[in-house]
């Protein structure tokens, strides 16, 4: 194949790493190309009176800096973040070219069971105009082997106790490894934050409670993020990781 005419190419994916750009045909054998690892394929412009606003998030689950090209793909991230198991991920991975269309998905991911997974972030108005693309993109990624999901907004209470939750997501609010060995034995389903709170080895009652909500955060146990975040909410065990989780987040 001529990887310098990725235009001769009518299904493939186009991306760079180290500033070597490699095109090559839409196949299982890309699951073996680590493309969670590559740098952006596509940069997004900043201009005056722009509405999408370009940022960073820290991922705890990589502990490294993701680029996202608006809230709303942080606020995507910080799903994958909390809930898809992730080990790896790469923003603007790739150009994908299916059926003479293109396309720059937003993310993707490498989960802790071994698969990877293709993300697109759309507000929910939008993604019916989107639909065709959408189509392609799956039918691609079942060609290659990766998930593939379209995230919208979650609804605002989800929202609201998520990015609560994520300000203890960094391993300095983590209890002791001993206290999850501890907590692993003690805990049953039906526990109330009130419980995790007072299970976890702090001094002091506020580091308690961060020591807990980063429990919560790192899926130790699991609630409904639909609910008001209280010292009743009632607690679950903790539930496989995946896209399927974040799915269940709405």
């Amino acid at each position: 194949m001529n990887r310098n005419t990725p235009e001769s190419l009518i299904d493939g994916a186009e991306w760079l790493t180290l500033d070597e750009r490699r095109v090559e045909p839409l196949s299982p054998d890309l699951l073996s190309e680590e493309l969670y690892l590559v740098d952006r394929i596509r940069e997004g412009h900043q201009y005056k009176g722009q509405k999408n606003y370009h940022n960073w998030y820290w991922c705890a689950s990589t502990g490294r800096h993701v680029w996202c090209e608006s809230m709303l793909e942080r606020a995507a991230m910080m799903q994958l973040d909390f809930a898809a198991g992730v080990v790896a991920v790469a923003s603007q991975p790739m150009k994908l070219t299916m059926r003479g269309e293109v396309h720059f998905p937003d993310f993707l991911v490498l989960h802790n069971d071994g698969t990877q997974s293709l993300v697109d972030v759309k507000p929910e108005a939008r993604v019916e105009h989107a639909r065709r693309q959408f189509e392609l993109t799956a039918q691609a990624c079942a060609r290659v082997g990766w998930g593939y999901r379209v995230l919208t907004e979650l609804p605002p209470q989800h929202q609201v106790t998520l990015e609560f939750i994520s300000h203890f997501r960094h391993p300095v609010y983590a209890p002791p490894a001993d206290a999850y060995t501890e907590l692993d034995t003690a805990f049953e389903d039906g526990w109330t934050f009130h419980d995790l709170v007072a299970a976890m080895p702090a001094p002091a009652e506020a580091d308690a409670r961060a020591m807990a909500l980063h429990v919560l955060w790192s899926r130790k146990c699991t609630f409904d993020l639909g609910d008001r975040l209280s010292p009743q909410t009632v607690l679950h065990a903790a539930v496989v990781a995946g896209l399927e989780a974040v799915d269940a987040l709405r």
